[in-house]
């Protein structure tokens, strides 16, 4: 797919999930659409460089106003720091082209 803004970053590959654009690393293959939510969607993907799966959360209007942009700051800290079998924990996050799109990446 093409960049919405016609110019296609280095490293970058674009997929439309659910009438979205995700601007991921070509490292990853999206898979298919897991949910969406209030904040955002969440996809699956193929990490190559490691072959292990992972989910990719593009949060929508990540700093959209302050309230907002300090949960998902205070989101991203705490999962950063959290290291349990069964909870959910980010493994990377990808700076995006536009600064109102954050990706995270769970494992």
């Amino acid at each position: 797919m093409v960049s919405p803004n016609g110019f296609a970053a280095e490293g970058k590959y674009y997929y439309s999930i659910w009438e979205n654009i995700f601007e991921i690393d070509t490292i990853y293959v999206p898979i298919k659409p897991i949910g969406k939510g209030a904040y955002g969607i969440i996809c699956s993907a193929h990490k190559t460089e490691t072959n292990e799966k992972v989910a990719i959360n593009k949060i929508l209007k990540a700093f959209k106003n302050r309230i907002d942009a300090q949960r998902n700051l205070r989101d991203i800290s705490l999962l950063h720091h959290i290291r349990y079998d069964n909870i959910i924990g980010v493994k990377d996050s990808i700076k995006p082209s536009n600064r109102h799109i954050l990706l995270m990446m769970f494992m």
